[in-house]
């Protein structure tokens, strides 16, 4: 081994990047003002081949089965994809395995809802914004939203542009919490039948 492949393997050891952060990193990266393009180019590859190793994608056949599996856990609720997850061992699972265990969560959840329903009204959970993936993201977001927006010369319009950027950045990007409308049941009495 040489020694740029053994100083590489300590510092990726080193600095512990999970798939999450590599994925990040890579959605997340803008080029900066004095990097040119081929750089630009270069250091994305990079990030893409350390996220796909991190996943340890070899082939075309696992690249897209990556991408249905990610793209289908983004789709799930913050609730099923917590359970998707907790049933995750070793590795990541396929995109018909998340699918299976999602039908089969929400096939359950069904039953058990239409027996004991709860008022429940979501909300977005802000705690979440301490997770710095989430808080990475949501910056994304935001500034794209306000980048989209117009300036105005009316002060109260600019607040009206601003607030609909933080909200659809919000929407995008933090999950929702479910807040009890009846506070005599809770999240666990109802997790009991």
């Amino acid at each position: 081994m040489s020694r740029y492949d053994e100083l590489k393997k300590f510092l990726l050891t080193e600095y512990k990047l999970t798939s999450k952060e590599y994925k990040i990193r890579f959605k997340t990266a803008v080029k900066s003002a004095g990097e040119t393009y081929t750089l630009f180019a270069a250091r994305l590859r990079n990030l893409l081949s350390y996220f796909l190793k991190s996943r340890l994608v070899e082939n075309y056949k696992t690249l897209i089965e990556l991408l249905i599996s990610d793209r289908l856990k983004g789709s799930l609720s913050q609730r099923l994809l917590n359970y998707v997850l907790t049933q995750k061992g070793e590795g990541w699972y396929v995109a018909s395995k998340v699918a299976s265990l999602a039908d089969v969560y929400v096939n359950n959840r069904a039953t058990v809802k239409k027996k004991h329903k709860a008022q429940f009204r979501k909300r977005r959970d802000i705690a979440r914004l301490s997770d710095k993936e989430i808080s990475n993201a949501y910056r994304v977001a935001l500034e794209r939203h306000l980048g989209q927006a117009k300036p105005s010369q009316d002060l109260d319009e600019n607040a009206k542009r601003i607030a609909m950027a933080m909200e659809k950045a919000a929407e995008e990007t933090i999950p929702e919490k479910e807040m009890i409308t009846k506070k005599w049941i809770t999240p666990e009495t109802l997790s009991l039948v």
